[in-house]
C-alpha cells in the first residue's frame, strides 16, 4: 500500500509539471534530528552531523507525540530510537 505523504505529493506536483528543481535524499532518522535546528549545537565544525540541545528537545516532542521526523519520508522515532538519539546527544558523537 502507497502512503501518501506531502512529500509524494510535492514530488507528483513537481514530476506533472515537469519541474526537476529539487532532488529529494531521504536520511535516517539520527541524520534529519541532526539537522532539525541549523548550528546547533553552537560553535562545532559541521554541526549539522552533531545532535544539539534544542534538536534533542525537538526529537523527544516529535517521539511523544508519535509524528513523523522531518526529511525521512514519514518515520518515527520509536522507543530504541529516542535511547540512541539520547545516548549520541549525551556523548557528542557524531552523526553519520
Amino acid at each position: 500500500m502507497f502512503k501518501l505523504t506531502r512529500m509524494s505529493i510535492l514530488m507528483l506536483v513537481l514530476s506533472l509539471s515537469g519541474c526537476s528543481l529539487i532532488q529529494t535524499q531521504l536520511l535516517s532518522i539520527d541524520q534529519a534530528v541532526a539537522r532539525l535546528v541549523p548550528n546547533d549545537p553552537p560553535g562545532t565544525f559541521h554541526s549539522d552531523h552533531f545532535i544539539g540541545e534544542f534538536e534533542i528537545q525537538r526529537a523527544t516532542q516529535l517521539w511523544v507525540q508519535g509524528k513523523p521526523v522531518p526529511m525521512t519520508g514519514g518515520q518515527t522515532i520509536t522507543e530504541m530510537g529516542i535511547e540512541n538519539l539520547i545516548i549520541l546527544w549525551q556523548r557528542n558523537a557524531p552523526v553519520l
